[in-house]
């Protein structure tokens, strides 16, 4: 059975970066199972996770803006 060629150089995903101002958003795995909220991607700006007023993690999609 035959193969196909497999492109070498395939780039998956985007370059865009998400920002809150100037500082670049860096996606990290927030765990809260022990607090009752579940796994899901948030991120950090400046070493500092992103919450909202009730202290919990903001979902990734929910923070900064797309450049």
């Amino acid at each position: 059975m035959g193969k196909g060629q497999v492109s070498k150089n395939n780039v998956t995903g985007s370059s865009l970066k998400r920002y809150v101002g100037d500082d670049v958003v860096v996606p990290t795995l927030y765990d809260g199972h022990n607090v009752g909220n579940g796994t899901y991607m948030t991120g950090m700006v400046n070493n500092k996770i992103v919450e909202d007023k009730n202290g919990k993690p903001l979902p990734l999609k929910e923070i900064g803006i797309l450049q």
